[in-house]
């Protein structure tokens, strides 16, 4: 499948998953592991191993409305293979139909992507806090 996991509004709990091997034959495919794209408030991203390519491992962006109280904690997020990477482990994009706020990233050991960062932020992000995330090595990332 091209994503492994794709909330769709409302509360959500994505906890103890083993996302890997995305694939699809079909189309131009945007893989991420687990997709936020609008019209979440509170959502909990908890204590999964996500095995990505092509966008990211977790991606939260207001395609479809605002988001709000994303805490992402505890995930193991990796490459699948030294050509398949990411762009980054994480995005978060406030934009384009509306915000990304307060989300939590910590505790997170993650993978850099394709060109060297671990996280991409942009647009309405207020109240994004980035803390205690680490590499595969466990030297601290940010």
């Amino acid at each position: 499948c091209e994503n492994g996991i794709v909330l769709d509004g409302g509360k959500s709990v994505v906890k103890g998953n083993y996302i890997h091997d995305l694939n699809d034959t079909t189309g131009e495919p945007h893989y991420d592991g687990i997709a936020v794209q609008g019209g979440q408030d509170d959502v909990l991203i908890e204590g999964n191993t996500v095995i990505a390519w092509d966008t990211s491992a977790i991606f939260v962006k207001a395609d479809g409305g605002n988001i709000n109280n994303v805490r992402i904690i505890g995930n193991l997020l990796k490459c699948q293979s030294a050509t398949k990477k990411y762009a980054a482990a994480i995005y978060v994009y406030g934009k384009p139909n509306g915000y990304a706020r307060n989300v939590q990233i910590k505790g997170n050991v993650c993978e850099a992507g394709a060109y060297k960062y671990t996280f991409s932020v942009e647009g309405d992000t207020a109240g994004l806090v980035i803390s205690g995330n680490t590499d595969l090595n466990n030297k601290p990332v940010s």
